[in-house]
């Protein structure tokens, strides 16, 4: 079976229900049948996140609404996805949060969280697995006190101890804010691996960081681009960016 996984936009008080869908005989036309949803219940209470803010200025960048960002990723009978939310009643922040669900059983296996530093708002996050089910991150990450907007990766090993993500490793940090708010809703990562080529122990990353444009001597505005990365996971369960694409 083919499972599909929804992190529904809740409005406060917030929820703690995931929704799997199950698509049977994916892979023959004309013959599927999806069912569902079957609520699962996650680890947190969330709701849709507040707007990501910026040093010197008022301007935010958009963390979309609670929903899975990108793609989920299946292994068997397990599948992993991430989103960012409030925590309902207990952060004026954004979070980035990842799942493992059994989807037979109905549970989550696994989560934790993406944070890079106290006051950072953590957005647009989505992970991936390898077949050794070893997890790479990616996301966005701001803070009103600290820095502009970065992309950052991060990861763990199966084995490893521990399931928050972050801070993680900085790729790339933007030179200035950004004042257009619609943010990176395609921000992906998946892994290098197919039948008879890749490493399981490399994953391509895309990201979005701002650049600043000097229109003239009085004039300056920001425009935001895309970036993609190619990333190791060593033994240590820390990326390093091994080639910019």
């Amino acid at each position: 079976n083919t499972y599909l996984l929804v992190a529904p936009a809740y409005t406060s008080p917030g929820s703690n229900i995931l929704r799997k869908y199950t698509l049977t005989n994916s892979a023959y036309p004309g013959g599927q049948t999806l069912t569902g949803p079957t609520n699962i219940t996650g680890p947190i209470t969330y709701q849709t996140p507040t707007d990501a803010d910026q040093p010197g200025t008022t301007a935010k960048l958009d963390t979309l609404d609670g929903r899975f960002e990108n793609f989920s990723t299946q292994l068997g009978d397990s599948i992993w996805n991430a989103h960012c939310a409030d925590l309902s009643g207990g952060t004026s922040f954004a979070w980035s949060w990842w799942y493992d669900i059994d989807t037979v059983a109905n549970t989550v296996l696994n989560s934790g969280n993406m944070i890079t530093s106290g006051d950072s708002d953590d957005f647009m996050p989505h992970i991936t697995v390898n077949a050794n089910r070893d997890i790479f991150a990616v996301w966005t990450a701001t803070s009103p006190t600290g820095f502009n907007s970065q992309m950052r990766i991060s990861g763990k090993q199966a084995a490893d101890v521990g399931n928050n993500l972050g801070p993680g490793s900085l790729v790339i940090q933007s030179p200035t804010f950004y004042t257009g708010f619609r943010w990176g809703d395609y921000q992906c990562i998946d892994v290098a691996a197919g039948p008879g080529w890749g490493d399981p122990d490399v994953a391509f990353a895309v990201g979005e960081y701002v650049t600043e444009i000097v229109v003239d001597e009085h004039r300056r505005r920001s425009s935001s681009l895309a970036t993609q990365v190619e990333c190791l996971l060593p033994a240590d369960g820390h990326p390093e960016v091994v080639n910019r694409l």
